[in-house]
């Protein structure tokens, strides 16, 4: 069974909501992030993923939301989050694009 799931913007906020340990990642390019963010979000594009693969793995035992613009981006790091370990990987299906919640614009 995979350990990814879809979820809608509304199932999002709810992780974010009521998951202490959620990691958010935004998986966008810099300009993208820089724009505008899911709060608490942290920018990290599959290549630093790749790169990061041993830190990342310390923390495989917490669930993470990643996301990108639309939904297109982000399936290829979930797949690389599994991979290492992780076994809560949520997916914003719609991407940030579908999130009608606050954005965080601040560096």
């Amino acid at each position: 069974m995979s350990a990814i799931k879809n979820v809608t913007s509304a199932e999002a906020k709810k992780l974010l909501d009521t998951e202490k340990d959620l990691l958010v990642i935004d998986v966008r390019s810099e300009g993208e992030y820089l724009g505008g963010h899911i709060p608490g979000a942290v920018h990290m594009p599959i290549t630093e993923m790749v790169q990061k693969a041993d830190e990342l793995k310390s923390m495989s035992d917490k669930p993470v939301l990643l996301y990108c613009l639309s939904g297109n981006r982000s399936p290829k790091p979930a797949m690389l989050l599994e991979k290492i370990g992780f076994s809560k990987v949520y997916h914003l299906a719609c991407g940030i694009s579908d999130w009608p919640y606050e954005i965080d614009d601040e560096i």
